[in-house]
Protein backbone atom coordinates (compact mmCIF):
# COMPACT_ATOMS: atom_id res chain seq x y z
CA UNK A 1 0.00 0.00 0.00
CA UNK A 2 1.39 3.68 -0.68
CA UNK A 3 1.52 6.77 2.15
CA UNK A 4 -1.21 8.53 0.14
CA UNK A 5 -3.81 5.81 0.22
CA UNK A 6 -3.65 5.64 3.73
CA UNK A 7 -6.76 7.70 5.51
CA UNK A 8 -6.85 8.54 9.33
CA UNK A 9 -9.82 6.90 10.72
CA UNK A 10 -9.84 3.89 8.52
CA UNK A 11 -8.76 0.73 9.86
CA UNK A 12 -6.11 -1.86 8.07
CA UNK A 13 -4.71 -5.50 8.39
CA UNK A 14 -1.42 -4.60 9.60
CA UNK A 15 1.13 -6.67 10.12
CA UNK A 16 2.04 -6.28 14.74
CA UNK A 17 3.86 -9.25 16.24
CA UNK A 18 3.97 -11.77 12.99
CA UNK A 19 0.28 -11.48 12.81
CA UNK A 20 -2.37 -9.43 10.54
CA UNK A 21 -4.48 -7.62 12.94
CA UNK A 22 -7.23 -5.07 12.29
CA UNK A 23 -5.53 -1.29 13.57
CA UNK A 24 -7.44 1.87 13.31
CA UNK A 25 -5.48 4.72 11.85
CA UNK A 26 -5.65 7.40 14.65
CA UNK A 27 -3.40 10.03 13.41
CA UNK A 28 0.17 10.74 11.85
CA UNK A 29 3.36 9.96 13.76
CA UNK A 30 5.24 13.25 14.29
CA UNK A 31 8.35 11.26 13.08
CA UNK A 32 6.90 9.61 10.54
CA UNK A 33 4.14 7.02 10.15
CA UNK A 34 1.24 6.62 12.07
CA UNK A 35 0.02 6.57 15.53
CA UNK A 36 -3.04 3.72 15.68
CA UNK A 37 -5.24 1.49 17.80
CA UNK A 38 -5.36 -2.32 17.65
CA UNK A 39 -8.72 -3.34 17.35
CA UNK A 40 -8.54 -6.53 18.74
CA UNK A 41 -6.40 -5.81 21.69
CA UNK A 42 -6.97 -2.05 22.00
CA UNK A 43 -3.01 -1.20 22.36
CA UNK A 44 -1.63 2.00 20.37
CA UNK A 45 0.59 0.78 17.62
CA UNK A 46 3.14 2.78 15.93
CA UNK A 47 3.30 1.94 12.33
CA UNK A 48 6.29 3.26 10.70
CA UNK A 49 5.44 2.68 6.83
CA UNK A 50 2.80 1.97 4.63
CA UNK A 51 4.50 -1.41 3.78
CA UNK A 52 3.09 -3.11 7.42
CA UNK A 53 -0.83 -2.07 5.64
CA UNK A 54 -2.11 -4.72 4.23
CA UNK A 55 -5.58 -4.08 2.61
CA UNK A 56 -8.72 -1.26 4.04
CA UNK A 57 -11.17 -3.33 6.45
CA UNK A 58 -13.60 -0.36 7.01
CA UNK A 59 -13.75 3.05 5.71
CA UNK A 60 -13.49 5.87 7.85
CA UNK A 61 -13.83 9.81 7.66
CA UNK A 62 -10.74 12.00 6.86
CA UNK A 63 -11.23 14.06 9.92
CA UNK A 64 -7.94 16.52 10.14
CA UNK A 65 -8.48 16.93 13.79
CA UNK A 66 -8.87 13.16 15.00
CA UNK A 67 -8.79 12.86 18.97
CA UNK A 68 -5.28 12.03 19.85
CA UNK A 69 -4.41 8.66 21.05
CA UNK A 70 -2.18 8.82 24.09
CA UNK A 71 1.50 7.59 22.76
CA UNK A 72 2.46 3.93 24.36
CA UNK A 73 3.22 2.50 21.01
CA UNK A 74 3.46 -1.41 21.09
CA UNK A 75 7.22 -2.60 19.53
CA UNK A 76 6.86 -2.59 15.73
CA UNK A 77 7.30 -6.70 15.51
CA UNK A 78 9.79 -5.71 12.16
CA UNK A 79 12.15 -3.81 13.93
CA UNK A 80 15.38 -5.22 14.53
CA UNK A 81 16.22 -7.07 17.78
CA UNK A 82 18.13 -4.92 20.05
CA UNK A 83 21.08 -5.98 22.12
CA UNK A 84 20.65 -6.39 25.70
CA UNK A 85 21.46 -3.38 27.99
CA UNK A 86 24.82 -4.66 29.42
CA UNK A 87 23.56 -4.93 32.94
CA UNK A 88 21.08 -7.60 31.36
CA UNK A 89 23.65 -9.36 29.14
CA UNK A 90 25.79 -10.29 32.37
CA UNK A 91 22.97 -11.05 34.56
CA UNK A 92 22.49 -14.18 31.42
CA UNK A 93 25.65 -14.63 31.37
CA UNK A 94 25.83 -14.84 34.96
CA UNK A 95 22.92 -17.32 35.40
CA UNK A 96 24.46 -19.56 32.40
CA UNK A 97 28.06 -20.15 34.23
CA UNK A 98 26.03 -20.74 37.48
CA UNK A 99 24.16 -23.37 35.35
CA UNK A 100 27.17 -25.11 34.07
CA UNK A 101 29.24 -25.08 37.55
CA UNK A 102 30.01 -27.74 39.20
CA UNK A 103 31.15 -27.75 43.02
CA UNK A 104 33.82 -29.78 44.31
CA UNK A 105 31.82 -31.70 46.03
CA UNK A 106 29.75 -33.06 42.73
CA UNK A 107 32.77 -33.47 41.33
CA UNK A 108 33.87 -37.68 40.10
CA UNK A 109 37.64 -38.20 40.41
CA UNK A 110 38.78 -39.02 37.30
CA UNK A 111 39.23 -42.69 36.29
CA UNK A 112 41.25 -44.97 33.60
CA UNK A 113 39.53 -47.44 32.05
CA UNK A 114 41.88 -50.43 32.75
CA UNK A 115 41.43 -48.99 37.13
CA UNK A 116 38.99 -51.82 38.75
CA UNK A 117 35.41 -50.68 39.68
CA UNK A 118 34.71 -49.37 42.89
CA UNK A 119 33.34 -51.67 45.09
CA UNK A 120 30.95 -50.52 48.59
CA UNK A 121 34.49 -50.08 50.40
CA UNK A 122 35.78 -47.50 48.17
CA UNK A 123 32.72 -45.47 48.62
CA UNK A 124 33.50 -41.72 49.54
CA UNK A 125 33.13 -41.03 53.49
CA UNK A 126 29.55 -40.27 54.65
CA UNK A 127 28.56 -37.19 57.07
CA UNK A 128 27.72 -40.23 59.74
CA UNK A 129 30.80 -41.90 58.89
CA UNK A 130 32.90 -39.18 59.41
CA UNK A 131 31.46 -38.48 62.56
CA UNK A 132 31.80 -41.65 64.06
CA UNK A 133 35.81 -41.32 63.00
CA UNK A 134 35.64 -37.97 64.98
CA UNK A 135 34.53 -39.34 68.09
CA UNK A 136 36.32 -42.45 68.19
CA UNK A 137 39.37 -40.19 68.00
CA UNK A 138 37.96 -37.52 70.68
CA UNK A 139 36.84 -40.12 73.48
CA UNK A 140 34.70 -38.15 74.84
CA UNK A 141 31.15 -36.65 74.29
CA UNK A 142 30.73 -33.25 71.60
CA UNK A 143 28.05 -31.13 70.17
CA UNK A 144 27.71 -31.68 66.40
CA UNK A 145 28.97 -28.06 65.97
CA UNK A 146 32.28 -29.48 67.45
CA UNK A 147 31.90 -32.89 65.32
CA UNK A 148 31.47 -30.82 62.44
CA UNK A 149 34.77 -28.51 62.58
CA UNK A 150 36.90 -31.57 62.89
CA UNK A 151 35.62 -33.22 59.90
CA UNK A 152 35.64 -30.23 58.10
CA UNK A 153 39.43 -29.53 59.45
CA UNK A 154 40.09 -32.77 58.68
CA UNK A 155 38.84 -32.62 55.11
CA UNK A 156 36.78 -35.61 56.50
CA UNK A 157 33.57 -34.67 54.02
CA UNK A 158 32.73 -31.42 52.60
CA UNK A 159 29.29 -29.75 51.86
CA UNK A 160 28.53 -26.86 49.89
CA UNK A 161 24.97 -26.31 52.84
CA UNK A 162 25.42 -23.56 54.93
CA UNK A 163 24.37 -25.07 58.11
CA UNK A 164 26.21 -28.37 57.79
CA UNK A 165 26.41 -28.94 62.38
CA UNK A 166 22.17 -28.93 61.96
CA UNK A 167 22.27 -31.26 59.43
CA UNK A 168 24.52 -33.53 61.09
CA UNK A 169 22.86 -33.30 64.52
CA UNK A 170 18.96 -34.03 62.18
CA UNK A 171 21.23 -36.83 60.98
CA UNK A 172 22.37 -38.57 64.33
CA UNK A 173 19.22 -38.48 65.94
CA UNK A 174 17.40 -39.60 63.08
CA UNK A 175 19.95 -42.57 63.38
CA UNK A 176 19.12 -43.26 67.36
CA UNK A 177 15.22 -42.96 66.59
CA UNK A 178 15.70 -45.87 63.75
CA UNK A 179 17.84 -48.32 65.04
CA UNK A 180 17.43 -47.57 68.44
CA UNK A 181 19.97 -49.46 70.02
CA UNK A 182 21.52 -50.49 67.29
CA UNK A 183 22.76 -46.87 66.04
CA UNK A 184 25.99 -45.89 66.68
CA UNK A 185 25.25 -42.89 68.36
CA UNK A 186 24.10 -42.10 72.26
CA UNK A 187 22.92 -39.11 73.23
CA UNK A 188 25.26 -38.59 76.03
CA UNK A 189 23.72 -35.61 78.11
CA UNK A 190 21.49 -32.54 75.61
CA UNK A 191 23.09 -31.43 72.80
CA UNK A 192 26.32 -33.98 73.29
CA UNK A 193 26.71 -37.07 71.17
CA UNK A 194 29.19 -40.13 71.83
CA UNK A 195 29.21 -43.57 70.10
CA UNK A 196 26.80 -46.06 70.87
CA UNK A 197 29.22 -48.71 72.98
Amino acid sequence: MKKDEVTIGSVYQVMVTDKLAPVRIDRVHEQGGWIGTNMATKRVVHIKTANRLRACVMQGNSDPNPPKAPVTPEVDSHREEEPLPQHRAKKRLKKQATASHTTEVQREPATHPDDPKPTSKDKKTGCLDAAVRVLKEAGEPQTSGQIMQRILDQRLWTTAGRTPAATLYSAMLREIQRKGEDARFVLARPGKFTLNR
